[in-house]
């Protein structure tokens, strides 16, 4: 169990992130509590998932010391934490998924201490109880605000070799790529070609507690509603991901044609002091969004979100999602730091930092060992939510959906690689940087180096 010495985000040091690595990045009044199998087979209450939560008051799961543990600790409502699988056909017995009936997000009184909680839970509990986590806040990736002019041309994509890659492929919708982040302007006419049927799966507490300085505005509750865009961050993303130029004034993405499958899993924050918006959401509903992407038929998965500390529960859907054949990309952070952040570090996922135009390490980006590659991520020109807008942002949200773009023109050209054929061509091509001529490759600055499209599509076809 984690200890809670940690306090409130320390803001004297100058950061993109809400949370540090010495931070407390718990959820107050959130566990996400797994069941032994035998003990969720004796649960006997009807529970609803995440998308139900507003207003369900469901208090209890038929475990008589379980049951008076959440009572203990102030229960407000408890859900499933993952959105039902499609069920497979075992003969004519329809059989769902192993093993997801067994996890459960619980939310209680926020007052009660975290560490208190999860010891109440487990110990009074420890008969049907495998395991209670607290649950983490996950945040988008952008370094900064929204830059006011923009370049005058879209420098990442020829600095990794697109335009010799689009002579092979430009992307075939049949790839869908899932934008795990806040959502997609849906009307945005430079996407609404690529968008696949998608997934709002950010669901607050109905009296969210979110990190000291915020509140949370827009739509946060009970997963409802479309995955509609209220930040920006998850529409420019996406059109770096899969878009197709339409005016002078647009942008191309690293694919012209690729599905997006658009999951919202961040909410709209905002700092009060400051006037800051910023993407804010949940390990527990990442790792949802995980999940339902992969059971829809999502090929790769784009996480331009974390934050330093693990959640169990997106561990164990990026398991999930490897084991199915999925790519998964993430962002490595924008603190300028060594120090891993998740879902990035975690094995199976493709973790990317940022360069500048000058094949330089961004000055915010995170590094270290757990780096796979590196991408373009200062000033990226992309589709920006409103009106059908474009503008340049920074950072390693910024960065991934360059590699992810990459490993969509893979699948384009040959859906038959492997989700592991397609991280290993990433990483065996990408062009080596070094910050010292003698550094290894891989390096911690930049691990295997900047992806390369056309390289990568050379090595699939063999050439």
């Amino acid at each position: 169990m984690e200890s809670e010495r940690r306090g409130p985000p320390d803001k004297s040091a100058k950061r993109f992130s809400i949370f540090g690595p010495n931070d407390d990045s718990r959820v107050p009044g959130e566990a996400l509590v797994e069941l032994k199998p035998e003990a969720a087979r004796r649960v006997t209450v009807s529970i609803p998932d995440a998308s139900m939560l507003e207003g369900t008051g469901v208090k209890q799961l038929g475990l008589p010391d379980l049951d008076e543990a959440l009572q203990d600790i102030h229960v407000r409502s408890i859900s499933h934490l993952y959105l039902p699988s499609p069920p497979t056909l075992a003969g004519h017995t329809f059989v769902a998924e192993v093993g997801e009936e067994s996890h459960f997000r619980i939310q209680y009184d926020p007052a009660t201490s975290i560490d208190e909680a999860l010891a109440t839970l487990t110990k009074k509990g420890n008969r049907d109880v495998l395991s209670a986590e607290p649950n983490h806040w996950r945040q988008g990736m952008t370094a900064g605000s929204r830059h006011g002019s923009h370049h005058p041309r879209q420098w990442g994509l020829p600095k990794i070799d697109c335009p010799t890659a689009w002579q092979r492929t430009i992307g075939d919708a049949n790839v869908v790529v899932a934008v795990l982040d806040t959502g997609v302007d849906l009307n945005h006419p430079d996407l609404r070609p690529h968008l696949v049927a998608g997934k709002n799966c950010v669901a607050f507490d109905v009296r969210p507690t979110p990190p000291d300085g915020y509140v949370l505005l827009g739509n946060y509750t009970g997963a409802s509603g479309p995955p509609e865009d209220e930040v920006g961050h998850g529409t420019h993303v996406a059109g770096t991901i899969s878009c197709e130029r339409t005016s002078m004034d647009g942008v191309a993405g690293v694919t012209w044609r690729c599905g997006l499958m658009p999951v919202r899993v961040l909410a709209r924050a905002y700092e009060q002091s400051t006037r800051e918006v910023v993407p804010l959401g949940t390990g527990a509903d990442t790792a949802r969004g995980i999940r339902w992407a992969v059971n829809n038929g999502a090929k790769i998965v784009n996480m331009s979100l974390g934050d330093y500390d693990v959640n169990p529960s997106e561990r164990s859907s990026i398991e999930y999602a490897v084991q199915r054949n999925v790519v998964v990309v993430a962002a490595v952070g924008n603190d300028g730091r060594s120090d891993p952040t998740y879902p990035a570090a975690l094995p199976g996922v493709i973790a990317v930092a940022a360069t500048e135009p000058q094949s330089q390490l961004a000055s915010f980006s995170n590094f270290g060992d757990h780096v796979s590659v590196c991408a373009p991520g200062v000033k990226i020109r992309s589709t920006y939510w409103g009106g059908g807008s474009y503008t340049e942002l920074s950072g390693t949200s910024t960065a991934s959906p360059h590699v992810t773009g990459v490993a969509a023109l893979l699948l384009s050209l040959n859906l038959g690689l492997t989700a592991s054929d397609v991280t290993q061509i990433i990483l065996g091509t990408a062009t080596p940087l070094r910050k010292q001529p003698a550094d290894p490759v891989p390096n911690p600055t930049f691990g295997r180096g900047l992806v390369n499209a056309e390289a990568a599509l050379q090595r699939a076809l063999g050439l």
